[in-house]
């Protein structure tokens, strides 16, 4: 049935696109959901599954391993976004931080998980929010060495 699909959207048919985005789209959804905790990266990560799916899909060797394929995209998604969550919480790590003992006591683990969902509501801002973001963390890190001298 996937190849068929495949065959006609790469003939130009995308409604047939769209049959395949239904049927796979709840077994993706599932998929990474259940890597990611937060709904809202859940859902834009399947939305570019399907993406980077439609404009991959002349690389798709074995049609009939369609579903496989696209588990592959959201596994390089997955990871990739995992590596964002985790340079963003080094950053946040080295703004006028000092190192501790290795233990997560209660109040860094509440503020473990504020940077998190900050982190997601950063990732939603426009390229250039998150440009603006930066510049204004640049100026925060020279204001804390100017304070430590």
């Amino acid at each position: 049935m996937d190849r068929k699909l495949v065959d006609k959207t790469l003939a130009g048919d995308y409604h047939a696109f769209n049959r395949l985005i239904e049927r796979h789209s709840a077994m993706i959804y599932t998929y990474i959901a259940r890597k990611i905790r937060y709904p809202t990266d859940v859902e834009d990560l399947a939305q570019e599954v399907f993406l980077t799916a439609i404009s991959q899909l002349f690389q798709l060797r074995d049609r009939d391993q369609f579903a496989y394929w696209l588990r592959g995209i959201a596994d390089n998604l997955i990871r990739m976004w995992y590596r964002r969550c985790y340079a963003q919480l080094r950053w946040e790590d080295m703004i006028c931080h000092e190192g501790g003992d290795g233990q997560l006591r209660k109040d860094q683990f509440e503020e473990q998980e504020i940077r998190l969902a900050l982190r997601a509501a950063i990732g939603h801002l426009t390229a250039v929010q998150q440009e603006e973001r930066l510049f204004l963390q640049m100026g925060f890190v020279y204001l804390c060495g100017l304070a430590n001298h």
